[in-house]
């Protein structure tokens, strides 16, 4: 009896051989839209399925599906045909709003400075209450809060932490869930090395057409939000990122003027790497100290 078991199992496995195996081919296409940059999947499903074998290839189907993930609505981000495969947020995280994401008129906007503002490493954003004060936590003495500016995150034995944050905290993955994800700062180099500087008409940006009228100024108006318009070189889709400046103290900084963006890109003992931009120019890799509430844009 446990012959006859054991020969239906194969048939039975032989019958899904070859849907696995397109499968398994299938998902290979997807491998930058489900791992992050350093290797680490963005998300998984657990299976209970690891004595179910793809006899063609010798791998489990657990090994095959753990990975797989849905996307989520495709109105909330933006493909910018970038080489990677990443897809934008179209807006910056508002715990505020019932889609998690800058709204305007109940619909996801980027076009909105007022956003949650979170310090690096920590996952509780913060929202301003007005244009002059909010409340922030910046840590305490504890050594182990990433983002207290009084110690450096890692003198404790087994918290040294020198690459991307980990999901636990990351802001994107832990408020929004699989596959979103703080951006590293390798996403924003590809992302602003493949793009053109626009204003609300579509025009490239000028002297004449910025806000301070400078060669380095790249913001411009749209909607009446001061800002970064962004248009793909590569299939002419748009971003646009708000100068929601940043949270410090019971003081919101910046705001209209400035832009403000995590990474999820470690630094070094008190900083971490973001997206800055002012009247002064666009800088991909700045580094700013952990303790600050900025903005997070996530992908995916």
């Amino acid at each position: 009896m446990a012959g006859i078991e054991t020969v239906t199992l194969q048939n039975a496995l032989k019958n899904v051989q070859s849907g696995l195996t397109a499968q398994d081919t299938a998902l290979k296409t997807q491998t930058q839209m489900l791992f992050g940059p350093d290797g680490t999947p963005n998300g998984k499903t657990p299976l209970s399925t690891d004595a179910v074998i793809d006899l063609k290839t010798g791998k489990k189907l657990s090994d095959i599906l753990e990975y797989q993930k849905p996307y989520v609505d495709s109105d909330l981000f933006v493909d910018m045909g970038l080489p990677s495969g990443v897809l934008w947020a179209k807006a910056s995280i508002d715990l505020t709003t019932a889609s998690k994401f800058q709204e305007v008129d109940g619909a996801v906007s980027p076009f909105k400075y007022e956003a949650s503002f979170f310090s690096w490493g920590n996952t509780d954003g913060h929202n301003p209450s007005s244009t002059s004060a909010f409340d922030y936590n910046w840590g305490g003495v504890n050594e182990q809060e990433p983002y207290y500016d009084g110690q450096p995150y890692g003198t404790t034995p087994g918290n040294a932490l020198t690459g991307n944050i980990p999901p636990s905290m990351d802001a994107a993955r832990v408020n929004l869930g699989a596959p979103w994800r703080m951006p590293s700062m390798e996403d924003f180099v590809e992302l602003f090395a493949n793009i053109d500087y626009i204003d609300a008409d579509g025009n490239i940006v000028t002297e004449a057409t910025s806000i301070a009228q400078t060669a380095a100024d790249k913001r411009v108006t749209v909607n009446g939000i001061n800002g970064l318009y962004l248009r793909s070189k590569i299939n002419g889709n748009r971003l646009f990122f708000p100068a929601s400046g940043f949270g410090y103290g019971r003081s919101w900084v910046g705001r209209t003027g400035n832009g403000y963006f995590w990474s999820s890109s470690f630094h070094s003992a008190r900083n971490a790497r973001n997206l800055y931009f002012s009247s002064l120019g666009v800088h991909p890799q700045d580094t700013y100290g952990r303790y600050y509430g900025f903005s997070v844009r996530p992908v995916q």
